[in-house]
C-alpha cells in the first residue's frame, strides 16, 4: 500500500512509519523535520502544516491510506481539504481526552464528548476540544465510510522507547541543575552525552 503519515519523525507517527516499512508498504513521511528524521527507508516531505501550501507536494498522487496524529483543527482541515480526493481510508489517532467524564466505571466510545474547538489553533490545556474539532473535521470531510476515528485510534496514554524518554528525563533534569531556560536546549555534544547515558 501507498501511505502517507502526516508527522512520522516522532513518537507516534514514527512508529507508524516503521511498523508500515516493515510490512512491506510504501511509506511516506511529511514533517517539519525538526523532531528527527524520518525512517530512513521512508520517502521524505519537508512542509510545515501551518502553511496553506503544506500538502502541495503530496496531493499530485493517490494513497491507500493517510495516517494523522495532529491535535491542531487547522492542520487537520487543511489536510483533508488537500487530500479527501485522493485518499482510500483515513486514519486519525484521537485521545481519550476527547470525552467530558473520565470518572465513569464502564463508560466506552459512545460516551459524552467535550464541545468541538471551534478556532484553528489550540493550547495544551484545550487538547480535548482540539481533537473533538479534529475528529469531526475528518468524519465530515471524508465521510464516515473511509475515515477510522473511533475506540481503535482513541489512545489513553501514548509512550516513546524507553531511551528516548529517559533521554527527555535527563536532559529536563541537567537543564534545571545549569540554571537554564528547558526551552533552550542544549548542545549537540551534551545531547550525545545524555543519549549515551540513557543507553547504558
Amino acid at each position: 500500500m501507498m501511505i502517507l503519515v502526516l508527522g512520522g519523525t516522532s513518537w507516534l507517527g514514527d512508529e507508524v512509519a516503521r511498523v508500515g516499512l516493515a510490512r512491506g508498504h510504501e511509506v511516506t513521511c511529511l514533517a517539519r523535520g525538526e523532531s528527527g528524521p524520518a525512517p530512513s527507508s521512508a520517502t521524505f516531505v519537508r512542509a510545515d502544516r501551518a502553511e496553506e501550501t503544506a500538502h502541495d507536494q503530496v496531493c499530485d498522487r493517490d494513497w491507500d491510506g493517510v495516517v494523522d496524529v495532529s491535535w491542531q483543527p487547522g492542520f487537520v482541515r487543511r489536510a483533508v481539504a488537500a487530500l479527501v480526493q485522493r485518499t482510500r481510508t483515513w486514519v486519525y489517532v484521537s485521545s481519550c481526552s476527547v470525552y467530558a467524564v473520565h470518572d465513569t466505571i464502564g463508560a466506552d466510545e459512545s460516551a459524552d464528548l467535550l464541545p468541538a474547538l471551534q478556532g484553528d489553533e489550540a493550547t495544551m490545556a484545550a487538547n480535548g476540544e482540539a481533537k473533538v474539532a479534529c475528529e469531526r473535521a475528518i468524519v465530515d470531510g471524508v465521510g464516515r465510510g473511509r475515515a477510522v476515528t473511533d475506540a481503535a485510534t482513541t489512545a489513553g496514554l501514548v509512550c516513546r522507547p524507553l531511551e528516548q524518554t529517559l533521554a527527555d528525563v535527563l536532559h529536563r533534569e541537567v537543564t534545571k541543575c545549569l540554571g537554564r531556560d528547558d526551552r533552550a536546549g542544549l548542545s549537540p555534544q551534551e545531547e550525545r552525552h545524555l543519549i549515551a547515558a540513557a543507553r547504558s
